[in-house]
């Protein structure tokens, strides 16, 4: 069979119109989708799964697509099996919210044809990889985020010829979209990239100028020779380029910790790297313009304009980066260790806590002060690492004010850790790593904070429970690597 290869087709895929009378899913928690639960779990998608990240659909494009009955299922109930959880439906309310949309999902996953090679289905496989995520499946997940990326890189899709402007960057934000998730999701599994990143792919236009496009509007006439032209886009304005542009920082952020395990690296030899990872981590929140800083009239103007967790998202996401690129001082702050001496590790100790005390902060206010209630399951992971960071203020500090904010930024993370895990059951694995954190500083807080074998498997392997530390010392002999696969992260 020759694949169908069509960026923008959806030939194969049944639309939702002609299965509106009922559901024929085999499953007692499926109920039937009449318009109005359609379109009610659909805005619930926007709200709480593509407000944040990835950014897979032009929103009012999918409503209405929803609301006329041409949104191909799959689509359909991908979205559903995001965003079910977050009902409040009478139809829904007696179902318990993590068993809402697996019926929808497992349907998704029927119903994606792969020889279609076509944005639909690149759009239905990253929301696959998403079902996957939440229900702890990390290796089915990274398989459909490697199927989305092998499609995207067919098809070209960031080069992709369109009909419109909204069709050609419609492709440049699921392809950004894909190359952003894949930094978490292979660093999840200690695997490299599924796609190499380019720096001549155009990057996207900001949220409002994307949020106005129509599929349309026709390319704008050239006035010099009455030709269609295609305007190259701005995105110094757009949260999303910026966010793809962090997340090469982090990836490189990873990479080093691997690295120091791998190679056994102390501070001072690894110290020129921390220093640059430091100085462009500055230079890419420097180079933000500044509508976008983190101030609370921005944060204000944002939320207003409806985009209140893309803003959130991406300084969060900054000082989640930061607080791993810094976090290995903690330990040696306690000590002078490795050649360097303690004043810069303290220095450095001191920004891994102030970046993770304003990642929390950011997450609090977003919510209580601007009604922006980030409940991606991912930042339950992100709240998991500063948590431990709130813990060392409490073994070691003599401040103590620090003490007391640290007390209180516990009790508020596991409050809101608590929260995320009535919608996610993946959530479970952020208790879990929480919980053998804090077996290891009972057993012994001086060495909890080592960045050494278990400690990287901490930061990374987010989705997974871990082994508690003694456990994973005595599986590993001194001399063997990190663990296996950790050479196909450090791979180029």
């Amino acid at each position: 069979m020759t694949p169908k290869t069509d960026v923008d087709s959806d030939s194969g895929y049944g639309l939702y119109k002609h299965y509106r009378t009922g559901t024929d899913l085999n499953s007692a928690s499926a109920v039937a989708l009449s318009p109005d639960l359609a379109e009610e779990l659909a805005e619930l998608y926007f709200q709480n799964n593509q407000a944040g990240f990835p950014y897979l659909f032009h929103q009012a494009t999918f409503m209405e697509d929803v609301r006329m009955g041409t949104i191909p299922l799959i689509l359909l109930y991908g979205v559903i099996g995001l965003s079910a959880r977050f009902s409040q439906h009478a139809i829904l309310r007696e179902i318990n919210p993590w068993d809402r949309g697996g019926p929808y999902a497992k349907e998704a996953e029927r119903l994606l044809d792969l020889h279609n090679l076509s944005l639909t289905t690149i759009q239905a496989c990253m929301l696959l990889a998403l079902n996957f995520a939440i229900e702890g499946e990390s290796e089915t997940e990274c398989i459909y985020f490697a199927i989305a990326s092998r499609m995207g890189m067919i098809l070209d899709l960031p080069n992709a010829a369109g009909k419109t402007p909204y069709e050609l960057e419609l492709n440049r934000r699921v392809w950004w979209s894909i190359v952003t998730t894949d930094t978490w999701s292979s660093a999840n599994l200690c695997l490299p990239r599924a796609i190499k990143l380019q720096d001549d792919i155009l990057l996207p236009v900001d949220e409002v100028t994307f949020a106005r496009m129509s599929p349309k509007t026709p390319f704008p006439i050239d006035p010099y020779d009455g030709r269609q032209s295609s305007p190259t886009p701005e995105p110094s304005l757009s949260a999303l380029a910026h966010l793809a542009q962090l997340n090469k920082l982090l990836y490189e952020i990873y990479r080093l910790n691997a690295t120091i395990i791998d190679e056994n690296l102390g501070i001072t030899a690894a110290e020129g790297t921390i220093e640059s990872l430091s100085n462009a981590l500055a230079e890419w929140l420097s180079g933000l313009p500044p509508q976008m800083q983190y101030t609370k009239a921005n944060m204000s103007n944002w939320v207003e304009k409806g985009f209140g967790h893309i803003f959130s998202t991406i300084h969060i996401n900054y000082n989640h980066a930061a607080q791993l690129l810094f976090y290995q001082f903690l330990y040696a702050s306690q000590v002078a260790s490795e050649g360097c001496s303690l004043g810069p590790a303290e220095a450095y100790a001191r920004r891994c806590k102030q970046h993770a005390a304003a990642l929390c902060d950011q997450v609090y206010n977003a919510r209580e002060e601007y009604g922006v209630d980030i409940r991606y399951s991912i930042i339950s992971h992100i709240l998991v690492m500063a948590s431990t960071v709130q813990i060392h203020s409490l073994l070691f500090s003599l401040d103590d004010d620090e003490i007391a904010l640290a007390k209180v930024r516990l009790e508020r993370n596991f409050e809101t850790i608590t929260r995320l895990h009535t919608y996610w059951p993946n959530v479970s694995a952020s208790f879990s790593r929480l919980r053998a954190f804090h077996r290891a500083c009972l057993k012994s807080m001086h060495t909890s904070f080592r960045l050494d074998r278990w400690m990287l498997r901490f930061m990374l392997e987010f989705s997974r429970s871990i082994e508690d530390k003694d456990e994973e010392t005595v599986a590993c002999s001194e001399d063997s690597k990190p663990f296996d696969q950790l050479r196909y992260l450090l791979e180029r």
